[in-house]
């Protein structure tokens, strides 16, 4: 039953995603001070999702300033390769940069929070023009979350 209302859960948050669209020129491009991350958002090994026209799974690892992404994914015209970025640049609760999928640059913008638990959330647009999107969630192992939650 975990594991079913985990994937709802992903899933729930890729078509959050996929609604949004993918940031425009107006989106974060992390300059300036954003503040602190809150406390809840905890450091760790992510698992990733990737959902557009790339879909995959893999893994984010956060710690207090960067994030590093290793996805295995396809793509819609069936080719396999690797979403690689490392080091992206944390600043407040957003991280920015650059990775790559094969040969291919691709540029990342996304957000660290924790509502009931941590989370981790983005964007990425490839130098040839397709989008995607990154979902990924600590294990309960890691991060059993706060049933106290309240969003209000």
């Amino acid at each position: 039953m975990k594991k079913l209302s985990h994937n709802l859960v992903m899933l729930l948050a890729i078509l959050a995603l996929a609604a949004a669209g993918p940031r425009g020129v107006g989106g974060n491009k992390n300059r300036g001070n954003h503040g602190h991350r809150q406390s809840r958002s905890v450091d760790g090994e992510y698992r990733a999702i990737v959902a557009g026209y790339y879909c995959g799974t893999g893994s984010a690892t956060v710690d207090s300033q960067t994030v590093s992404l290793t996805i295995n994914v396809h793509a819609q015209d069936g080719s396999a390769g690797a979403l690689v970025a490392k080091d992206l640049q944390i600043d407040g609760p957003y991280f920015s940069g650059v990775g790559a999928i094969d040969s291919t640059t691709v540029m990342i913008h996304g957000r660290l929070d924790a509502a009931r638990a941590s989370r981790l959330v983005g964007n990425f647009t490839s130098s040839d023009g397709h989008s995607g999107h990154i979902v990924g969630t600590l294990p309960a192992s890691a991060d059993k979350g706060d049933d106290t939650w309240d969003d209000d």
